[in-house]
C-alpha cells in the first residue's frame, strides 16, 4: 500500500513497484471467491480512506482446458479431454464433443473418448472381440490370427478341413482350435480317425481280444471259432464253450475252436462215484 492508498497485488510473487521497503502480497488469484476476500480484509485494515484503489500485478496465467472445461476470449469454447469442441480431433474423430469431457460417440465406437472401435457389438478392448481369435482394428473388421478366418474369425482349421465342414475331424468330433480335434466319446487319435471296441483302439492287434477286427465303435467281428462281443469265447460247431450242456453234444470240452476232447466213459465213472 502506498501512501495514497493505492493497494498492489502481486499474483506472482513479485514485489512492490514502490520503493516502500513492503513485499506485495502473495496469493493465488485465479479463484474469484480468494480475491474477493482479500478485498474484504484490506477495507478492514484501512477504514479511513475513502477511495480504495487495488492493482494486480504480475504475469496473467490461463487456467488449463481440462481444469475449465471451457477456452477462449469469452470463455465460450466447449472441451473435451484438452481438446476445443470444434478440433477435428476432439473425441479422437469417432465421435461429438457435447458436454464438458462428455463425448457422444458414433455407432462403431465406444469409450470415454470413443478410442474403441467395435467389431459385430463387442469393443476392441474386450476378449471376445473377433472370437478371441483376432483384433478388431476397425469397426466391424478383424484381423484373424494365425489358423483363424471369417467376418469374425470364428472359423479355423484342424488338418486342412475347415471347422464348420461335417467331415471335420473325421465327423467324429469337434475341431475346437487350430489342428486339435475334440473326439466324440469311444473314438481317438489326432484327427478321432480310429473308434475303440472294449477300450482298444481298432488298429491295436490286440483289439477284439487278438481274435477279430474291430470294425465300428465297440462292434467285433470275430475270426471262425469265437464268439462274444469282443471274440473273447470259444465255440465249438456254432455253440460257445461255456454252455456245457450243449457244446460238443455235452460229452466233452471245447478246447479250441471247433475241437472237442470228449469224456471217457471210465472218466464219467469215476467222477461219478467220487461225487
Amino acid at each position: 500500500m502506498d501512501a495514497n492508498g493505492n493497494i498492489y497485488i502481486a499474483g506472482t510473487g513479485a514485489t512492490t513497484p514502490y520503493n516502500d521497503g513492503v513485499a506485495a502480497m502473495e496469493t493465488n488469484l485465479h479463484r474469484e471467491s480468494l480475491l474477493i476476500q482479500v478485498i474484504i480484509e484490506l477495507l478492514h485494515s484501512v477504514p479511513t480512506y475513502s477511495v480504495l484503489q487495488i492493482h494486480l500485478c504480475g504475469e496473467e496465467q490461463t487456467p488449463k482446458p481440462e481444469q475449465t472445461g471451457f477456452v477462449g476470449p469469452e470463455c465460450d469454447t466447449l472441451t473435451c479431454y484438452g481438446l476445443n469442441a470444434t478440433s477435428s480431433d476432439v473425441c479422437s474423430r469417432n465421435g461429438v464433443c457435447t458436454g464438458v469431457n462428455n463425448c457422444n460417440c458414433s455407432n462403431e465406437y465406444t469409450g470415454d473418448q470413443c478410442q474403441y472401435s467395435i467389431c459385430f457389438d463387442k469393443s476392441n478392448q474386450t476378449t471376445a472381440v473377433c472370437s478371441g481369435h483376432g483384433t478388431c482394428s476397425s469397426p466391424n473388421s478383424c484381423i484373424c490370427n494365425l489358423g483363424y478366418e471369417g467376418l469374425e474369425c470364428e472359423i479355423t482349421h484342424c488338418y486342412g478341413v475347415h471347422s464348420n465342414q461335417s467331415t471335420v475331424c473325421s465327423n467324429h468330433g469337434i475341431c475346437s482350435s487350430w489342428n486339435t480335434c475334440q473326439c466324440n466319446q469311444g473314438y481317438i487319435g489326432n484327427e478321432c480317425q480310429y473308434f475303440t471296441c472294449n477300450g482298444t483302439q481298432s488298429n491295436d492287434e490286440t483289439v477284439c481280444s487278438a481274435k477279430g477286427n474291430c470294425t465300428s465303435l465297440n462292434h467285433c467281428e470275430c475270426t471262425a471259432g469265437y464268439m462274444g462281443p469282443f471274440c473273447d469265447v470259444i465255440s465249438c460247431f456254432g455253440v460257445v464253450s461255456t454252455d456245457i450242456s450243449r457244446v460238443c453234444s455235452g460229452n466233452g470240452t471245447c478246447i479250441a475252436p471247433n475241437s472237442c476232447s470228449c469224456h471217457h466213459w471210465s472218466q464219467l465213472f469215476y467222477q461219478k462215484y467220487e461225487l
